[in-house]
């Protein structure tokens, strides 16, 4: 049997040398959270917003079922063209039908706007204009 460790370390058991196996993770995963923002976003005030929608889906009837640990942020991931990535990870149940990932994805959108933190579209769509050169010329 083959076990790959959540840190890539692959441990090899010979069938000869197990006995009993129980999966403790069967009910265990995780929930990535992507979140690219504008190179101009308050970063501290991102990272707020992850904070407030984990908060209040884990006060809902329904979706605090689905959390089985606390939110950790990663901070920033990348950096490019396109403004800067955010991630974190959310310890769920399995969600197969991806209720729980959709609903923090809308509540994290109303977040975002009601705290005005800007998106990447519009900046990042005149720079690849201009690098790339697509179809639609772009002029400073």
């Amino acid at each position: 049997i083959h076990l790959r460790h959540s840190s890539g370390g692959l441990e090899t058991i010979p069938f000869s040398e197990m006995s009993h196996i129980t999966n403790h993770s069967r009910d265990y995963s995780v929930t990535e959270i992507q979140l690219t923002v504008a190179h101009t976003a308050d970063f501290e005030k991102v990272e707020r917003c992850l904070q407030n929608v984990f908060l209040k889906m884990k006060e809902d009837n329904f979706f605090k079922f689905f959390i089985r640990g606390d939110l950790k942020l990663s901070g920033v991931k990348k950096i490019d063209l396109w403004g800067v990535e955010f991630g974190a990870d959310i310890p769920t149940i399995t969600d197969p039908s991806r209720k729980f990932t959709n609903e923090f994805n809308r509540q994290l959108a109303k977040e975002l706007r009601k705290n005005n933190i800007p998106m990447p579209c519009g900046e990042a769509l005149l720079h690849k204009s201009k690098v790339y050169g697509s179809v639609a010329s772009v002029e400073d």
